[in-house]
């Protein structure tokens, strides 16, 4: 499972299948910008400044956002969007 929105996380794809990982074996979770922010987070708070910064979008255009995934689910990889990670457990049977 790849978590993040950042260019970063396509890099780590990449990494991942030169590295011989099964594409159908990843998972691309793309959290929203603002998902992480508390939830009495004021948007007139001067970090809403910050977070195109802290959690930038990889592509800043839609049709190549979307050319990027078709490709990547063309592969075999599986993309979840406007997702956010709660908590990680660990599975006692692998």
């Amino acid at each position: 499972m790849v978590y993040g929105r950042t260019l970063n996380c396509y890099c780590c794809i990449q990494g991942l299948i030169r590295r011989g990982v099964k594409p159908n074996n990843i998972y691309l979770i793309i959290p929203e910008a603002e998902c992480h922010l508390e939830a009495n987070y004021d948007e007139e708070d001067e970090k809403e400044a910050d977070i195109p910064f802290i959690n930038p979008e990889a592509f800043k255009d839609n049709d190549i956002k979307q050319k990027v995934h078709d490709y990547l689910i063309s592969l075999g990889i599986t993309i979840f969007e406007h997702c956010k990670l709660l908590q990680i457990e660990k599975d006692d049977d692998s």
